[in-house]
């Protein structure tokens, strides 16, 4: 894939069709990206993408466009979107323009849904791309490390076993008698490393984030909010991705939970 052109906000109005394509990754994996798409007298064509997961199309007509997005009806998936999004954060940032516009692209689709912010959705989905949630066996060391993470990121609150308490406790000890700062660490290392290996064996929830992020959709969008101002003095003119941005979102029967990313 070439580096990304201009995302124009000026001419982003002319993409009023959507298509929606499943995207292979090298790994195996698949996600499906929802592109805002404009028609030519030969073409339907996306706008300029800059996501890490998803580039241009152009579809030759007469090739139909279509829209297949994944509806999530897990209840177990359900009940962790529902625990761990922030419920109130579109409330608090009622004024901003980049959710403003998300909404307003996402409701000519879904136009009865209610809509939720998932803070780091598109963290979930960079792993997942990268092959962390694969399950498959020998797992190699880096990818039960990165399990082991996100594992435990969304288990805070899950009680320490005694044996892993007594670890804590250990490391507690060491910071109040203010033993050297490399003790104090070793000390907690050897803690976190019970802690999430006792997660992992009793409280995994790898599958529940595999399905989450399998069933995430990525939608590139031009956000009129700029955030390469700075390069107008510095170059003459706007970085090209000054307006870009793409919108990580899930579709459950009566709710989409998403987030917006955008290029700094």
């Amino acid at each position: 894939m070439g580096r990304p052109k201009t995302v124009r906000l000026d001419t982003f109005h002319l993409y009023d069709k959507f298509h929606s394509q499943v995207v292979k990754m090298y790994n195996g994996v698949e996600l499906t990206a929802l592109f805002p798409m404009k028609e030519t007298a030969l073409y339907h064509v996306s706008c300029e993408v800059w996501a890490f997961c998803a580039s241009k199309i152009k579809l030759k007509k007469p090739k139909p466009l279509s829209v297949n997005i994944p509806v999530l009806s897990d209840e177990k998936v359900l009940t962790f979107l529902e625990k761990h999004c922030w419920g109130d954060w579109l409330q608090r940032k009622k004024d901003n323009t980049d959710f403003i516009e998300t909404i307003a692209q996402l409701r000519k689709l879904f136009p009865t849904h209610e809509f939720k912010y998932f803070y780091e959705l598109n963290s979930l989905v960079s792993t997942y791309c990268h092959g962390t949630f694969l399950t498959d066996e020998p797992k190699s060391e880096h990818r039960l490390s990165n399990q082991m993470y996100y594992n435990s990121k969304y288990n805070r609150g899950v009680k320490n076993p005694p044996h892993v308490q007594s670890l804590f406790d250990e490391y507690q000890k060491a910071q109040d008698n203010k033993l050297d700062a490399k003790k104090v660490q070793a000390k907690f290392d050897l803690y976190y490393d019970a802690f999430e290996k006792y997660l992992i064996e009793n409280h995994n929830i790898i599958d529940t984030l595999k399905t989450v992020a399998e069933n995430t959709v990525c939608m590139p969008m031009a956000f009129s909010d700029n955030t390469a101002e700075w390069s107008r003095e510095k170059y003459g003119k706007l970085l090209g991705y000054a307006h870009a941005g793409e919108v990580f979102f899930i579709v459950t029967p009566t709710t989409i939970y998403f987030e917006v990313t955008r290029h700094f």
